[in-house]
């Protein structure tokens, strides 16, 4: 499995990006997290409750969702010890008006974020998401553990899409970590660790963080989309999750050459 820290000086030394962020405080009584840009050095937005120092601090999650876009080639890897759950046209549109209630009652503009998608979350990397680098993600797992999330679930989930006449098959991977509530569902978890040194081989260059107010169970959801898998293409990054309720870019720092052997 590739690790950015093998053989490095600096190893386990990640220094935090500055990139841009929404606010970290919370908004309804600290319900959901603030969908303003943070300003520039502070982690919170410029309305003075949020720079009050009782501001209310956005919830901790309950739920962690990591989405994976599967190439044709990636996908068949998955499906093999995978379960499948297709997403359909009407789940989809169930999924939409749930989320347009959740945005209303927080008082949140369900379309504010992406054109033509319905979402009630906060865009933690801003509405672009995390681009033009290189992400590393098997870091994000191995943070959830340490904040005693477990995995609670794994399938290959496929939706159509339709683009004028043509349709084709979105296939991504879902992994669902919890901090409370059964065990993992599905294949043996030994299988995952086979899966999650894939990711240590890859990187990604886009990615996607939302943190969601509270569901209708009033569980706290947070998303995180992966796509654009790169091999053999080394991160320059790392996502990282804080252990309560914040997500950072972490750099990796360059592996230092071993030093010469001498000879004589």
């Amino acid at each position: 499995m590739y690790s950015p820290f093998k053989g490095s000086e600096t190893e386990g030394i990640m220094p935090i990006l500055k990139v841009t962020k929404t606010c970290k405080a919370g908004i309804v009584n600290g319900a959901a997290r603030c969908r303003n840009l943070a300003m520039e050095g502070s982690e919170f937005c410029s309305l003075p409750a949020h720079q009050a120092i009782d501001a209310k601090a956005a919830p901790m999650p309950d739920v962690v969702l990591l989405w994976f876009s599967l190439s044709d080639s990636w996908v068949g890897r998955f499906k093999t010890f995978l379960n499948v759950l297709s997403r359909t046209p009407r789940r989809q549109r169930e999924l939409n008006k749930k989320h347009i209630a959740i945005a209303e009652t927080i008082g949140r503009d369900p379309h504010a974020t992406r054109n033509g998608i319905v979402d009630s979350g906060s865009p933690v990397f801003g509405a672009a998401g995390i681009k033009d680098h290189e992400v590393w993600a098997a870091n994000v797992i191995e943070d959830l553990a340490n904040a005693e999330f477990f995995i609670s679930k794994a399938l290959v989930s496929e939706k159509q899409i339709y683009k004028g006449k043509n349709v084709y098959t979105e296939s991504r991977l879902l992994i669902e970590f919890r901090r409370a509530g059964d065990g993992f569902e599905g294949a043996p978890i030994e299988l995952l660790g086979d899966l999650f040194a894939e990711f240590g081989d890859a990187s990604f260059e886009k990615v996607m963080v939302w943190a969601n107010p509270p569901n209708d169970k009033g569980e706290v959801v947070h998303t995180v989309n992966f796509r654009g898998r790169q091999i053999g293409k080394p991160a320059d990054c790392a996502l990282r999750f804080d252990g309560t309720n914040d997500w950072l870019l972490a750099a990796i720092p360059p592996e230092v050459p071993a030093a010469p052997v001498l000879v004589g």
